[in-house]
């Protein structure tokens, strides 16, 4: 098993790296925005002296084909950003090798969000909704299995996608190495409505703690 608890004053480079990337147009990122306080991560959005609305992601440096992934996070209200948990493939081949989202909360208020599951060239995607408030400390998981994901929200099952049994059904598991990303991340993309004039000058998603374990052989 492998945590992380966020203490000191900043991120262990060791086991993560930061995303520094704030000139793209899409999901612009920065490494000011990611800091260690307090005992956790946090990861805020905010327009910065370029005058760019930019935000945080850290990436974590263990691959596992196979596992289980927790975090307990909590998210500020806010118009214009997503906290984000998710797999991504070591290959770096997206869709093709997809991309599990442990959980997506891009809902303004918090109080909605979503499990997400990617795979094919075609980009292929089925997702399922999670209600709760994520203004509070929750703990999510994800347990991937070769013919089993399991999705977990404070250690209950919320929706489980299975391997299909049927050659006529189309297969949503993943099956190359992935790692755990922790993003928050920028607005007017996708499901992530824009900043507003309601929208606070800095909006954080926190990272309490994370722990990532390699599934046993007796379950492969």
């Amino acid at each position: 098993m492998l945590a992380d608890s966020f203490n000191g004053t900043a991120l262990d480079t060791k086991r993560w790296v930061i995303y520094d990337s704030p000139q793209v147009k899409l999901m612009p990122r920065s490494s000011a925005n990611v800091a260690v306080s307090a005992g956790a991560l946090r990861l805020t959005g905010w327009i910065d002296s370029a005058g760019r609305d930019v935000s945080g992601g850290v990436a974590s440096r263990i691959n596992l084909q196979y596992g289980r992934w927790e975090a307990r996070v909590r998210a500020e209200r806010g118009s214009g950003y997503s906290a984000v948990v998710l797999l991504w493939p070591q290959s770096e081949k997206w869709p093709t090798d997809g991309e599990i989202d442990v959980v997506e909360v891009p809902d303004p208020e918090r109080q909605v969000g979503g499990n997400f599951l990617h795979l094919g060239s075609d980009n292929r995607q089925i997702e399922n909704k999670v209600h709760a408030d994520f203004t509070q400390w929750h703990t999510v998981g994800v347990e991937w299995l070769p013919n089993r994901i399991t999705y977990y929200l404070d250690g209950k099952v919320v929706w489980t996608v299975t391997r299909p049994t049927s050659s006529g059904e189309r297969n949503m598991i993943p099956s190359k190495p992935m790692h755990m990303t922790l993003q928050h991340d920028r607005g007017c993309f996708q499901l992530i409505p824009c900043r507003n004039a309601q929208t606070p000058p800095t909006v954080s998603m926190y990272v309490d703690w994370i722990k990532i374990y390699r599934a046993p052989s007796t379950m492969l």
